[in-house]
């Protein structure tokens, strides 16, 4: 803003656009682990000892991913 008037510049625009398209290609990659995969590994490394643990882990994995792709799909 400059003397109280605004002034739009369109290259800004665009340039600020594309680093929230970026950001969003980033976190979709990141978040794009295969769940069932994860869950696997971590059943297979707490064994049948870490059941308790298995059994909040797994919602809570599932639920971190869903939360990035929503942060994703914002930018």
């Amino acid at each position: 803003m400059s003397n109280g008037v605004l002034a739009v510049t369109p290259g800004v625009i665009e340039t600020f656009a594309a680093a929230n398209m970026s950001a969003s290609d980033l976190i979709a990659l990141a978040s794009s682990a295969d769940a069932e995969a994860m869950v696997a590994a971590v059943a297979l490394a707490v064994g049948p000892i870490g059941v308790e643990y298995l059994l909040g882990y797994a919602p809570a994995q599932a639920s971190n991913l869903a939360a990035s792709f929503l942060v994703s799909a914002g930018h």
